[in-house]
């Protein structure tokens, strides 16, 4: 069952069931062989899934949900109980369609993500669903990443004065460090101009 979730995840059910049915667990094996596609096996895995996590095998549930097409049990899963968002975003890109995988990164892991301050889980999220703005702003200010889930980043005001400040959480130090200022002047040419 370890193993169970990587296997649905590069859709290599068959192989998957072969597996069981070589370790004498055909019941399971002749459940994966099963057309996920109809609502009474996709039903059918999803409480195979709960019986899973009452069994404390959060990644073989994950493989089960997966079958069920039950991705916002997946996600929720992986980002509450195991705390690994950023393997939610991997599941989410493998197994859903774009649109919808946008939605649950914006609907689950994003609120998540600014949950446990993961700046770089942040980055990653925003760039996904396509607000760059966000993205690049939660790389420097963690307190307008925070504000801004949900929201759109304004990029012209916001960013100016966010990129001239270098919030990096330090109290202690006041310099901004001269190759970020260097790197951010050449990114951005309406702080080139006070840099100068």
């Amino acid at each position: 069952m370890d193993a169970a979730l990587m296997y649905v995840l590069a859709g290599r059910v068959r192989v998957l069931s072969n597996l069981f049915r070589a370790r004498d667990e055909k019941a399971v094996g002749d459940f994966l062989l099963g057309d996920f596609s109809m609502d009474q096996n996709r039903k059918a895995a999803c409480k195979n899934a709960f019986s899973l996590i009452g069994k404390h095998q959060p990644e073989a549930a994950i493989a089960f949900f997966i079958l069920g097409n039950n991705m916002r049990e997946v996600v929720s899963l992986i980002t509450q109980n195991l705390r690994r968002p950023l393997l939610a975003v991997l599941v989410v890109r493998l197994v859903q369609g774009h649109e919808e995988a946008k939605k649950l990164v914006r609907e689950v892991i994003i609120p998540t993500a600014t949950e446990q301050q993961d700046r770089g889980l942040l980055h990653l999220c925003y760039w996904y669903v396509d607000e760059f703005a966000a993205s690049y702003s939660v790389l420097w200010s963690h307190a307008l990443a925070k504000d801004s889930v949900g929201k759109k980043v304004e990029t012209k005001g916001k960013l100016g004065g966010l990129l001239s400040r270098f919030d990096d959480d330090d109290a202690d130090d006041d310099d901004d460090e001269p190759v970020e200022l260097f790197l951010v002047s050449q990114l951005t040419p309406e702080l080139g101009s006070r840099v100068s």
